[in-house]
């Protein structure tokens, strides 16, 4: 037998006594492959978990509320940005055939152009909205435009959740939120609106409407803006920075609505205006910026 043998054998045994020994002294950490973490240095003082602060630049206060700018579109380029927005599907609209339309959108100038149009005796508009690519709970709202120049359509800039046809007597799951609506042309009025439990699009007959109209001097003359702030209770309307109507939780037996809506600009008719003189059209909805700001939990 060699003599190196059982020096040979011994050793190895003192080996597997000695990796037994270090794989019991080891943290569980160890065994995944994790990065131990370090000792903290004596009198070292920890650093806070960093927490993001809102940029100053895009950050407004409405009313007492700190908002943070979240969505802006001020329309540059050629082209609708359809990282922001889609198209309104082509549906007939109201009562009088009027259609939602791609062909009546366009970007120029700076501006988005919603028309309003008729060809072959049907009435075609642009609409477009955010379903797809953004939804908002709360904050403040704000489309900085130019109205229509005639009368018989309107102009719109509202906010929508499929919510809204939940006829259950609650608007907490989802109400339309109409920030303004332009179809008192002759009267130089904006209308306002917030609307829910409304099925009429399933055939039924439930709806719950508040609303109101506000006289305001030359209003379909130049750039306007409108907005809405809505928070955990209340919707607070402007135009033009000055408060034109406010909703509480008390006004509305369904509520203020607690569930991200979707926004929409967009140009329609029907027998609320009557419809324009095609010898009139086209004519168009001009938009120069629509912003949307969250609300800053202090």
């Amino acid at each position: 037998m060699n003599i190196k043998q059982p020096r040979l054998i011994a050793f190895a045994v003192l080996l597997l006594i000695m990796a037994l020994f270090v794989s019991a002294c080891s943290d569980p950490q160890d065994v995944t492959g994790a990065t131990p973490t370090p000792e903290a240095t004596p009198n070292a003082t920890a650093t806070p978990e960093a927490t993001a602060t809102p940029d100053p630049k895009n950050t407004i206060t409405v009313d007492g509320y700190r908002c943070e700018l979240a969505f802006e579109d001020e329309f540059e380029g050629d082209d609708l940005n359809f990282g922001l927005w889609n198209y309104c599907p082509a549906w007939e609209r109201q009562d009088l055939g009027n259609r939602w339309d791609w062909h009546q959108v366009k970007v120029e100038d700076g501006k988005l152009k919603l028309s309003m149009s008729c060809e072959d005796g049907v009435y075609k508009s642009g609409a477009i909205r955010t379903i797809n690519t953004y939804k908002q709970q709360y904050g403040y709202f704000e489309i900085c435009c130019q109205l229509n120049q005639i009368p018989g359509y309107w102009c719109a800039f509202w906010l929508y959740g499929t919510g809204v046809s939940n006829a259950n007597g609650s608007a907490e799951d989802g109400t339309e939120i109409d920030i303004f609506e332009s179809p008192y042309y002759n009267r130089s009025e904006i209308g306002h609106a917030i609307h829910y439990d409304d099925d009429s699009w399933q055939g039924g007959h439930s709806i719950y409407s508040k609303s109101t109209h506000t006289y305001v001097e030359d209003i379909y003359s130049g750039y306007h803006t409108f907005s809405l702030l809505w928070t955990p209770d209340k919707y607070v309307f402007y135009i033009d920075g000055e408060t034109v109507w406010t909703l509480t939780e008390e006004d509305i037996p369904g509520g203020i609505c607690q569930v991200p809506l979707y926004m929409k600009v967009t140009v329609e008719t029907g027998s609320w205006t009557g419809l324009p003189d095609a010898d009139a059209l086209p004519d168009a909805f001009l938009v120069e910026y629509v912003r949307a700001y969250t609300l800053i939990q202090e």
